[in-house]
């Protein structure tokens, strides 16, 4: 009997360790941030109101590097670093598209901007394909975006395209919630961007006339 109690004792004692053992249950320090849409007090002066035309984003394609939940730091110009705990809320593509759609309804004045995908048979007057090159923060103290873009018209043709670079402050010592509003800053210069080169495939006439002067 006093073998048994004495086993059993020696089993709980072994449980209790382990509890509180580098092998027992840890704490999840994991992190989720999203990224937020531009405020309308920050409308950019100078872009009209976009009137019955309507607008696409989309398909917006990320570098492989960058189509990951971690958040990602780089330390040089040949390496990056994933976080260990920030991750993004859901699919950074996806997030992507949808800021800088609700920024162009914003800055456009428009209820018609939508994202990638839509029938072909309603193609949106102009869209704005998107391939992200970089989309993270620096060591050196600022947010960076590197962004190539084409505006297509409602036949998916070329207008426009271009590439560049978005930077905003973001101190190394700045926590993760500061950093990444500062990459969303960065999607508020881009959709001013490619509201005002929408702006100026508008102004050059409805897709319609401007293919028709073009044969």
């Amino acid at each position: 009997m006093r073998r048994r109690t004495f086993c059993y004792a020696a089993a709980l004692a072994a449980v209790a360790t382990l509890g509180c053992s580098p092998l027992g249950p840890q704490k999840d320090l994991t992190e989720f941030y999203v990224l937020n849409s531009g405020a309308e007090e920050e409308m950019q002066q100078g872009v009209r109101p976009a009137g019955e035309f309507s607008f696409g984003v989309g398909p917006v394609q990320l570098a492989t590097y960058l189509d990951r939940p971690q958040l990602v730091t780089r330390v040089g110009e040949n390496q990056v670093l994933f976080s260990d705990v920030g991750r993004w809320a859901g699919p950074l593509r996806h997030s992507f598209s949808r800021v800088v759609t609700e920024n162009l309804a914003v800055i456009l004045e428009s209820s018609k901007v939508f994202e990638f995908p839509w029938f072909e048979s309603r193609r949106p007057d102009v869209a704005v394909e998107v391939h992200v090159a970089r989309f993270e923060w620096n060591v050196a103290g600022y947010a960076e975006l590197l962004v190539g873009w084409a505006i297509t018209n409602s036949r998916g043709e070329n207008r426009e395209w271009g590439l560049h670079r978005f930077t905003q402050p973001a101190d190394s010592a700045a926590t993760t919630a500061a950093k990444v509003a500062a990459l969303s800053a960065t999607l508020w210069q881009f959709s001013e961007l490619v509201a005002v080169e929408m702006q100026k495939v508008l102004d050059a006439g409805p897709p319609e006339e401007v293919l028709a002067e073009g044969r």
